[in-house]
C-alpha cells in the first residue's frame, strides 16, 4: 500500500511540475512558424516598469522587476491572419484579463495573468492600423504591482 501512495504521490508532482504558463505554450508556437522572428531575455532587469500607465481616462501606477522578456515580430510573408487568431485563442482560453488599448494608429492588447495588485505575465499583442498584416507579440514575465 505504502509503494501504491508513493508512485501516485510521484506521478501527482511530476504532472504539477508540468504545469505551464500560457507564455510557454505561446512562444514554442511562435516559434514553429514560417516568417516569425523570434528572441528571448533571461534575465532579472530591475525597476522594469516604474511609471503610470492611462487606460482609458484611468490612471494605473506599475512598478516591478521583469525576468523573462520575449519578443516575436511576424513579418508580412508569414499568414499573420492565422497566428493572431490562434494566439488571441490561446489567450484567451488561458482566462487572462484583456485590455484594449487603441492610440496613434496602432491598436495593443494586453493579457494579464493577474492577482489583486500583483500582475506575473504581461502579453502585448501590438497591430499597426497602416499595416494590419504587421504584427508583434511580446511576453513580460516578472513581479509588477499595478494600482489605480
Amino acid at each position: 500500500m505504502k509503494t501504491k501512495l508513493t508512485a501516485v504521490f510521484i506521478i501527482v508532482l511530476s504532472w504539477v511540475g508540468m504545469a505551464q504558463t500560457p507564455s510557454v505554450d505561446l512562444h514554442k508556437y511562435l516559434d514553429r512558424q514560417e516568417g516569425v522572428f523570434s528572441m528571448s531575455l533571461n534575465t532579472s532587469i530591475e525597476d522594469f516598469f516604474d511609471g503610470q500607465l492611462d487606460i482609458d481616462e484611468r490612471d494605473f501606477q506599475i512598478e516591478g522587476d521583469a525576468s523573462k522578456i520575449q519578443l516575436s515580430i511576424i513579418s508580412d510573408d508569414a499568414d499573420t491572419e492565422s497566428i493572431y487568431h490562434h494566439v488571441t485563442s490561446s489567450l484567451r482560453s488561458a482566462n487572462l484579463e484583456r485590455i484594449s488599448i487603441e492610440e496613434d494608429g496602432e491598436k495593443v492588447t494586453l493579457w494579464m495573468v493577474r492577482n489583486g495588485d500583483i500582475v506575473t505575465e504581461i502579453h502585448a499583442i501590438i497591430i499597426d492600423k497602416d499595416d494590419p498584416k504587421g504584427l508583434i507579440i511580446a511576453t513580460l514575465l516578472g513581479e509588477f504591482v499595478v494600482e489605480e
